[in-house]
Formats: C-alpha cells, structure tokens, sequence
C-alpha cells in the first residue's frame, strides 16, 4: 500500500506546475534547443499541464505574431513552433477571451494584459519543458 501512495505522489509532483526558479535551475541540456515558427500542422499535440507565465507582449517579441488563430473560440492567439529537431510544440490561450465566456475581456483586451498563463501543447513533455525553458531563458536575457 505504501508503495502506490508513493507512486501517487510522483505522479501528482510530476504534474504540478513548475516555477520559473524551478525551471530553470533544470536546465542542462534544454540550453542548446531552438524554437522557430512553423507552418506545419501541429497534429496530436495537446497541454500536459505545462504554462508560461509572460505576456502576449513578450511572445511576440520572441517569436513574431502568432501563425494560427486558433479555432477562434477556446483559442484566439497559437504559436505553432518547432524545435532544431522538428518536434512541434504550441503556445496558446485557452478559453481565455470574450470568444468563449462573454465575462472575459475581448481578444484586444486580453493582449494587453501584464502576463497570463499560456498553455504549451506538445507530443511530448520533453519538449514542452524544452520549450518552458527556451522562453524563460529567452525573457530573462531580454530583461537584463
């Protein structure tokens, strides 16, 4: 019994969200990865639970004006990147915007926040904390 509940705690660990420290204190070998937009279709990614703290601001400063509108309701702004390796991972705000829930702010609105939570989807989680990594390191040389 003691060993399932161990189990359970790694898993429930593994799936919690993880800090920018925590992040990047992780970092070696996720250094060397690059990420470019893409104009590949991102089939089969999804979100494993693994976010971005930062502002639309920033990821446009990073990677140019998102390359997909989403499915303009749950979605209003999709980066659809690739990695040196040509894994595929995506940047997106879910049901974020007015487009989904008529309390929220409209997608002008929501761009000019301060930061937000967006969501990374990938085939694999590597590439999504690849992809975590690469942006904070990213953010914090541009902050310097």
């Amino acid at each position: 019994m003691r060993a399932k509940y161990i189990y359970e705690q790694n898993i429930r660990d593994i799936l919690r969200p993880k800090s920018e420290e925590e992040i990047l204190a992780a970092l070696p070998g996720h250094t060397d990865i690059n990420f470019k937009l893409t104009d590949k279709f991102p089939e089969g990614t999804s979100f494993h639970n693994t976010t971005i703290s930062t502002s639309y601001k920033n990821l446009v400063k990073l990677f140019g004006k998102p390359n997909s509108p989403g499915d303009e309701y749950k979605i209003s702004s999709e980066w659809i990147l690739e990695d040196d390796n040509g894994h595929l991972v995506t940047i997106y705000d879910w049901k974020s915007t007015k487009l989904y829930d008529s309390d929220y702010p409209n997608v002008y609105q929501f761009r000019k926040l301060d930061s937000w939570e967006w969501h990374i989807g990938g085939t694999r989680i590597k590439d999504e904390e690849n992809l975590q990594a690469f942006v904070y390191i990213q953010l914090t040389k541009m902050n310097k």
